[in-house]
Parts: structure tokens; C-alpha cells; sequence
């Protein structure tokens, strides 16, 4: 328990104090943000998708970090990237720094889901340019779709 709180604080202190205390809806999804998820975990990445999808997002889902970076080539610019960091051939540090670098999708938002916790790899999150970090074994399905209309809505 007090690993989690860890993780939790040291996530706090990289991106922000993450929960808010009012229980608003963000009105950010006035219009379908397109949403792409990275995740080489075919269950979750479906799982996800169909949460997202039921919050009012337009899903792609990729499998890895190849993958995401052609769909984007291929003029499917997302909105927001959701990608897990512990890929093979490409992990999310690099699909964030191939977007950044090419100027794939020059304003999207991206968000770390993974279960890499270390403090090292949330604040190279943060250097990077992520604009969040959700740990999966602390956040369920819907709270991971919640995390993320909040980090686009910059609550």
C-alpha cells in the first residue's frame, strides 16, 4: 500500500495534483476528440478502446510503436496518444519523441498508461513531454478515461 502512494505522490509532484475535488464532467468533448492507443496487449488495448469509445472518443488502437507512428502517417491524427511505455521494437518514450521530432501531430496530448511506477521513468515522462502518467494496477478502466479527459481539459 504505501508503494502505491508513492507512486501516486511522485506522479503528483511531475504532473500536477491529478483528482480534482469538484466531480464536473470536463466539457472538453463538446466534439469527438480522437483518441490513439499503444498498447502491445491486445485485451487491454480493446478494453480501453471500448471505454474510450463509450465516453464519446473516436478510437484507433495500435500495437505497437510502428504501427502507431503509420497510422499517424497515414493521416489519422489524434487528438490525444495514450500509449504504454514496455514495447518491443519501439517503447512509448520513442513513439513520443518520433511524433515530436517528424511533427506528426504538433498538439496532441499525450498520456502515459503503463505499470512502470519508478520515479526515473515518470520524470523522463514529464522531460519528454507527456502530459500525464497512469499507472494501471492503481487506476481501473474507468478512472484511466476519466484521468484522461481531465489531463485534456489541463484540470
Amino acid at each position: 500500500m504505501e508503494y502505491l502512494k508513492k507512486i501516486k505522490d511522485t506522479i503528483k509532484k511531475a504532473f500536477g495534483p491529478g483528482e480534482q475535488s469538484n466531480n464536473k464532467q470536463p466539457s472538453f468533448i463538446q466534439e469527438k476528440k480522437k483518441i490513439l492507443l499503444v498498447d502491445d496487449d491486445k485485451l487491454l488495448h480493446d478494453m480501453y478502446a471500448m471505454k474510450f469509445q463509450k465516453n464519446g472518443f473516436e478510437v484507433k488502437t495500435a500495437s505497437g510503436g510502428l504501427e502507431a507512428i503509420q497510422i499517424i502517417k497515414d493521416g489519422y491524427i489524434p487528438d490525444v496518444l495514450v500509449t504504454d511505455l514496455m514495447m518491443p521494437t519501439m517503447d512509448g518514450f520513442e513513439i513520443l519523441e518520433v511524433i515530436k521530432n517528424e511533427h506528426l501531430a504538433p498538439d496532441i496530448t499525450a498520456v502515459v498508461l503503463t505499470n512502470k511506477g519508478l520515479s526515473e521513468d515518470i520524470n523522463k515522462a514529464k522531460e519528454i513531454g507527456f502530459h500525464g502518467y497512469i499507472v494501471k494496477a492503481t487506476t481501473i478502466p474507468a478512472g484511466v478515461v476519466e484521468e484522461v479527459k481531465k489531463i485534456c481539459s489541463g484540470q
